[in-house]
This record gives structure tokens, C-alpha cells and sequence, in this order.
């Protein structure tokens, strides 16, 4: 059992992705990420900003399981230019 998630922007070509967690390095903190992102993100009109949460499981039951279960979702939205809200992993 297996799963993995991220945030993918459109104008940043998807990212970033399955390194949400660690967009701005492996000890950044939320913080880090949201402002890394809204950087990433400055010259980037409201209309261009569409991007997804994204998310990804997957279940083996063998090595060689010819069918495994797979399921995924997406939440559709846009990014702000700048943060709002409370709780969440920063996104």
C-alpha cells in the first residue's frame, strides 16, 4: 500500500508536485514552501494560476499482482498572491 499527494500549478509545469512537502528544501518549513511558491508565482497573472491538489494510492498485493488497485483524485482551484487560512501542511 502505497500513496503519495502534492500540489500541481500549471504555470510552474506542474510543480510542485510530488515535492510539495519539500519545495523549498528538506528542512523548510510550511512557511518556507508557501513563500518559495508565491515567488515562484509573482509575475504570474490571476487568470494563470489554476493548479490542483492532487492525490494518488495504490494497493499491491504481490510483487507480481497483474491487477493492482489503483485510485486517485484531484482538487481543482487557483493560487492566491498570498496566503489566507489557517491549519492545512501550507497550501
Amino acid at each position: 500500500l502505497a500513496d503519495d499527494s502534492g500540489l500541481e500549478v500549471d504555470a510552474l509545469a506542474g510543480a510542485p508536485g510530488v515535492y510539495s512537502a519539500r519545495y523549498a528544501g528538506a528542512e523548510a518549513t510550511d512557511a518556507d514552501n508557501i513563500a518559495k511558491l508565491l515567488a515562484a508565482l509573482a509575475d504570474v497573472p490571476d487568470a494563470q494560476r489554476s493548479a490542483r491538489f492532487r492525490c494518488v494510492i495504490a494497493f499491491v498485493r504481490t510483487a507480481d499482482d497483474a491487477a493492482p488497485l489503483l485510485a486517485r483524485g484531484a482538487w481543482e482551484g487557483r493560487i492566491l498572491a498570498a496566503p489566507r487560512g489557517t491549519g492545512g501542511f501550507g497550501y
